[in-house]
């Protein structure tokens, strides 16, 4: 609300208002412009190989990815898809596979592509990411010169 509203304040509302407001915040963003799909960023992903399964950085590409994402994530990614196919946004998901085979998805991560900057990075429901995200995350944006947010 305060990205539309600078004078908007929390002050004298109930939880339920706000409850409210954020329902309706997450109908008008959700995304229902129909399936599409957009090029690659150019940014590469990663594999980061781990006894217990290897964890997999990668693109998506699609606004059915993003939806995917989004549930299976329990947050709002799908509304990201305008500035994926607009080309400002790069979403990636930090996955585990295990022979081949996805076992988990542990986290979803926006890279603001002009500025080559990661500034998102989010667990299941808009948790902080594990550590274990946390130091591949690093590393990838080590190995793709990607700066990493200051609040992430």
């Amino acid at each position: 609300m305060k990205r539309t509203n600078a004078g908007y304040n929390l002050k004298g509302r109930t939880l339920q208002s706000l409850l409210k407001q954020s329902d309706e915040w997450h109908k008008r963003s959700s995304y229902s412009g129909g399936l599409q799909y957009w090029r690659p960023c150019g940014i590469e992903g990663y594999r980061f190989e781990k006894e217990e399964g290897d964890i997999v950085v990668e693109e998506l590409i699609s606004t059915k990815e993003l939806m995917k994402e989004g549930r299976t994530m329990k947050h709002c990614v799908a509304s990201y898809a305008y500035l994926c196919v607009k080309g400002r946004t790069a979403i990636y998901s930090f996955r585990r596979y295990t022979t081949e085979q996805m076992q988990e998805t542990l986290a979803t991560i926006e890279v603001n592509i002009a500025a080559q900057k990661i500034v998102q990075a989010k667990g299941k429901m808009n948790k902080p990411v594990s550590n274990e995200v946390r130091k591949c995350m690093e590393l990838w944006a080590k190995k793709r010169q990607l700066s990493i947010g200051a609040y992430l």
